[in-house]
């Protein structure tokens, strides 16, 4: 397994860290142009099995975007 350095940083208001596919896969789903039946596990085992970084906003951890690989 390749682990890459990211060296990035975001705006105070905001966190980058990895997705949570118990908790992020839901809403990522949701609002995804290509939402179909089956989509949500395809996203989870993305999350799972794959580096994808989400920024959150600091004060209430509230997703904002996204990278799946």
């Amino acid at each position: 397994m390749w682990i890459y350095a990211c060296n990035c940083s975001c705006p105070d208001d905001y966190r980058l860290r990895p997705l949570n596919a118990a908790t992020d896969a839901d809403l990522i789903d949701t609002l995804w142009p290509n939402h179909h039946q089956g989509s949500r596990f395809l996203i989870k085992r993305l999350i799972e099995w794959n580096a994808n970084m989400g920024v959150y906003t600091a004060d209430s951890g509230e997703l904002v975007a996204w990278c799946l690989r």
